[in-house]
This record gives C-alpha cells, structure tokens and sequence, in this order.
C-alpha cells in the first residue's frame, strides 16, 4: 500500500505546485527557470518575477531592495518578495527598440548620494543605451528614472564604482573601457564633479589585469572590491589566478590592499596575449561577480551547458559549481552569502538560495 500511497502523494504536491506557479509570475519567467524539466521546480529556486519588458542589465541588490535596469525603466523589487516592486519610467528616450536584446547583460552598481542623499545608478556597459558616461537617479516622489549625462570625460572612460570619504564627500573610480583595461591595473579618481582629483591606485605586480566590470563598491560606499587576473608567460590551459582587492578613500589617501584570492579547479585556455613587452596571456571568456566573501566565475566556455562556480576567496574553497539554469541567463551574487540573483534578458529576475 505505501508504494501506492506515496506515488500519489507526490502527484499531488506537483499538482499543487503547478497551480501555484500558474498564478503568479514564475512562468513568464522564459518558462526554464529550473532544472527540473518535468514538473518545473527547483529546490535552490527562492523567488522569481517576470515583467513586460526585456531587460538591459543584471540585477543588483542594495540594502534590502534589488534593482535591474530594463528597456523603458528601472524595476525596484522586495529583495524577500520580487513581485511586490516598483517601476521607474525614464524621463526621456534612450533609444531602446522594442525588441532590444543584448548578448551580454553588463552589471549595475548602486549608490546612495552621501550629500543629497539621491539614489543612483550606474552600469558597467561599454555598448547602447546606458552607459559608463551615464548616471540613473531614480526620482522616487515622481516615479521616473532621470538619465544624466557626463559632459566631463567621453564614453571611453567613466565610473567603475563610488567611494565615501570619512567627510561624507562622494568619488568615482574611472578606468579605460576595455575589460582589462589598457591601463592594467591602475585606476583613477574622479570627484563628484567628474574632475581628476590627480589620484591613482594601482597593484603592483607583472602581468596582473584588472576586470574593470567586477568593479562593486560596499554598500554604504566605504569602499570596493575588483577581481585582477594573473597572466601566464606562455600560451597555455592552466588554472585562472584571480586576486580581490578593495580600495578605499578614508585614510585620506587614494589606495588597495589586498583582500583575498583563488586558483580555480578548473582550467582556462590563456591565448589572449596582453600587455605589452613582456607580453602576458590571460583568459578574457569568463564573468566575476563579487561580495565581501564570495566570487561567482560564469563559464561559458566550460561546457555545452553554461556554468558557474563560487568560491570562498577568503579561504581559497570551491563551495558550489552547477549549471546555470537556462540560456540567455546571467547570475550575479547577492549582497552577501551566496544567493543568487540570476536575470533573463526577455524579462525576468530569479533568486536562488544556495547553503
């Protein structure tokens, strides 16, 4: 009788779990927002929400809140219940098309005005629409999102994350657009005007190169991380050496220390030759997303399925690795821990919990 009774009682929790996925907003999420192909259902998947809209960024979560940047708006949602969420219109037109669709969604940094106390918005993307030379303030009493735009230093360089003095004065780290950056691994500060201060930061070592769009700064802005990859004298497929750093304005001075670090488990082909004599050969196919703990590595190049892994860069452990699920998906840690906030470019955000 029991081989009978629990056939049927596992029946009828997947019919209770399809009713309820088919009256909220889970389904519109591209219908694959689990690995569980029969009945849809994946026990790391926390929340999930889709909207109207395709979307032109990862999600970021901030205090409580997380925030994407869609074609006509910037969605606000409870980090805890993703469908109670607001939508800021933009003010004017960027010159989304309806059918707008990147093939990859760059990531957002979020910022409170230390003075003005203005919520802002800034994304790591180098193509259309918003970009490094851009700043979202989000207008929370008339509901827009104000686009503005820097008249101070082109396209080619522009904000990577936001520093907060001890005197509540508000800064801008700035490199070069190329993902490495062409500089390396210096970087330079700008003041809230947008004007040189004259400071710059850089890590010292031969062969190291900074992923400028891993750049995230703390939430209360003291300080940010970025992830810089160590190149290999040769050609090769070897593990990636990646190193966290913060940098930080309080001391008075302009400045990094060292945060942490990985050598992966996995192996990279390094043929992308960098630099300049003595050249160095780095791996430019995978994605980092960081927290004060936690780097998350997108591999799409691993697999026919598109991975990723995090690992703890204090202590150097590989503590996850699974596919990511679904195509066209692209995940980004949460504030702290190891949730995970995955997007999908025709218009959902997800978040999955994993131990």
């Amino acid at each position: 009788m029991e081989k009978i009774v629990r056939p049927l009682s596992l029946l009828l929790i997947t019919l209770i779990w399809l009713l309820l996925l088919s009256t909220c907003e889970y389904m519109g999420f591209d219908g694959y927002i689990n690995q569980l192909d029969e009945i849809g259902i994946n026990s790391n998947l926390a929340d999930a929400v889709s909207f109207n809209q395709h979307l032109a960024s990862r999600p970021r979560e901030f205090q409580g809140k997380v925030y994407v940047l869609g074609t006509r708006g910037v969605f606000e949602m409870d980090a805890d219940n993703l469908s109670d969420y607001t939508f800021y219109a933009y003010s004017q037109d960027l010159g989304y098309w309806e059918d707008y669709w990147q093939d990859e969604l760059p990531p957002i940094n979020c910022y409170v005005h230390s003075l003005t106390g203005e919520f802002l918005i800034e994304s790591q993307n180098t193509g259309n629409g918003i970009g490094y030379s851009n700043t979202v303030k989000l207008n929370k009493s008339a509901g827009t999102a104000v686009v503005l735009e820097s008249s101070t230093y082109t396209s080619a360089w522009g904000p990577v994350a936001r520093l907060i003095d001890s005197s509540s004065n508000m800064y801008k780290i700035v490199m070069s657009i190329d993902y490495f950056g062409s500089s390396f691994t210096t970087t330079y500060l700008y003041d809230d005007t947008n004007t040189d201060t004259g400071s710059t930061s850089a890590v010292a070592g031969s062969g190291m190169y900074i992923i400028t769009d891993s750049f995230i700064s703390k939430n209360n802005a003291s300080y940010a991380y970025c992830a810089i990859q160590t190149g290999y004298a040769a050609a090769g497929t070897n593990p990636l050496i990646l190193d966290v750093y913060a940098f930080d304005y309080l001391s008075g001075s302009y400045q990094n220390t060292y945060h942490g670090g990985i050598v992966t488990q996995e192996l990279f082909e390094q043929n992308y030759m960098a630099g300049f004599s003595p050249y160095y050969y780095i791996n430019t196919d995978f994605r980092v997303s960081l927290n004060d703990q936690y780097m998350l590595i997108r591999m799409p190049d691993v697999q026919e399925n598109t991975t990723m892994v995090i690992y703890d860069y204090i202590s150097g452990e590989r503590k996850l690795e699974t596919d990511i699920p679904g195509n066209n998906q692209f995940p980004e840690l949460g504030e702290s821990g190891m949730t995970v906030w995955v997007t999908s470019i025709r218009g959902g955000v997800a978040r999955y919990e994993y131990d």
